[in-house]
């Protein structure tokens, strides 16, 4: 995403995220880089923590529907009533956008990392073709 908005944006915000990527050998955390594009496409903080925030909880309820067939106006109302919660965890996390990276609440989400390993280590698959 960093490397792909920089052809759009050139940002120094980017470049420096991608550089001390390359330095540390680690890519930033989803929210991170979201929010470094976000800046350099001049969204504001809370544009860009409402994004992270929506996606956390749209990529799921859409994996959802696909995977366990569940109704799409239960999953859609489901959304509706955690929005409230999902534009305070928004507020909370643009508040922090001032912050260095070793100073946010999160830098990393080792959990969605070792979940995503498991699942790639699974043989059986999760979609017929």
């Amino acid at each position: 995403m960093l490397r792909t908005a920089l052809r759009v944006f050139d940002a120094e915000v980017l470049r420096s995220l991608l550089a001390d990527s390359t330095t540390t050998g680690m890519d930033p955390h989803q929210p991170v880089a979201t929010g470094a594009v976000a800046a350099a496409g001049r969204l504001s903080p809370l544009e860009a923590a409402a994004a992270c925030a929506y996606g956390a909880v749209a990529g799921p309820a859409s994996a959802a529907l696909r995977l366990l067939g569940l109704d799409p106006a239960g999953v859609a109302k489901v959304l509706v009533g955690i929005s409230g919660e999902v534009d305070s965890i928004a507020i909370d996390a643009a508040r922090t956008a001032d912050r260095p990276l070793s100073r946010l609440p999160s830098p990393s989400a080792p959990i969605l990392d070792l979940l995503g390993e498991a699942h790639f280590e699974r043989k059986e698959r999760l979609f017929a073709s």
